[in-house]
């Protein structure tokens, strides 16, 4: 056992204790416990500064290196005893992209198949002892030439897709996941439609209460402000049908006063405002009107 862990012993073949991610976060003074990437090979980075300076200065090489792909998943963790796996961490196999905050420089590794790699250190360590889930796997991820910069931008791209998801999730289920104006409920056609635009605000993105849930075409007509919305949670459309067909025309007109379904949640009237004065088309004649319109 190492600072409370118990890690599968070789010549014995006695598992670790499992933990779940409560347990795993209360060893974090005592074990440098950090999330890794499944979707990308493990992908990790470890801080020199915190390496050296606190776990090996404080434990020598009596401690863990924790590694855990979510909050959700307890069994999907490794649990590698240092003194194991030091080897790789040395000055001559920093990352590539010498990357220094107050962090110090850092190795960036990956585990694929339950081999750990370093960046820039040919050798590879088999740590499938180590893992918690009992189940073999191979994880898909970015190949071996991918650099450190090119494996960031995944990340990030990963975790924009991640929050999105969850603001589609919560914008849909805010109407009952069905297009609140014609109610239609079919997934594969609903959008989750955001009243500020993604690119202009950065701290109302991720608000479902800055989302309409709207079918394919309606969210197009929103987006490109053929459409917007009253405080009152009325439909009023462009008036000036010049250049417009005939079917568009007839959709904007059935559409036009309809009042949309409640939400659940309450909309922001600033943000409907927004979409008022920044994105509806005819927003500099028809604003004062459309908000100050009576119940």
């Amino acid at each position: 056992m190492v600072n409370g862990v118990f890690w599968r012993d070789l010549t014995t073949s006695i598992p670790f204790l499992k933990m779940t991610f409560s347990e795993i976060d209360k060893l974090k003074e005592t074990n440098y416990t950090l999330i890794a990437q499944p979707e990308l090979n493990y992908w990790f980075a470890i801080s020199s500064k915190k390496l050296i300076d606190h776990f090996i200065k404080s434990f020598g090489d009596d401690f863990n290196l924790i590694l855990y792909s979510s909050k959700e998943k307890d069994t999907d963790y490794y649990v590698l005893p240092f003194k194991v796996i030091k080897g790789l961490f040395k000055e001559e196999f920093y990352s590539n992209d010498k990357k220094t905050t107050y962090t110090g420089k850092r190795w960036v590794g990956t585990i694929k198949d339950h081999l750990l790699k370093v960046t820039n250190n040919p050798t590879t360590i088999d740590i499938k002892e180590y893992f918690a889930n009992p189940y073999f796997f191979q994880s898909k991820g970015p190949d071996e030439s991918s650099n450190d910069y090119e494996i960031e931008n995944k990340l990030q791209e990963i975790n924009v897709r991640i929050k999105q998801s969850k603001f589609r999730q919560r914008v849909l289920a805010n109407f009952n996941n069905s297009c609140c104006i014609s109610n239609i409920k079919e997934q594969s056609l609903l959008i989750a439609s955001h009243i500020i635009p993604w690119a202009d605000k950065k701290e109302t993105r991720l608000d479902p209460t800055n989302g309409l849930s709207l079918s394919v075409l309606y969210d197009k007509l929103f987006d490109k402000g053929f459409f917007t919305i009253s405080d009152q949670l009325e439909i009023v459309t462009i008036s000036d049908h010049t250049n417009l067909s005939k079917p568009l025309i007839d959709i904007l007109n059935e559409i036009n006063g309809k009042r949309i379904s409640i939400p659940i949640r309450e909309i922001k009237k600033d943000f409907l405002e927004y979409h008022r004065t920044k994105i509806f088309m005819e927003r500099d004649k028809r604003t004062i009107s459309i908000k100050s319109k009576q119940p």
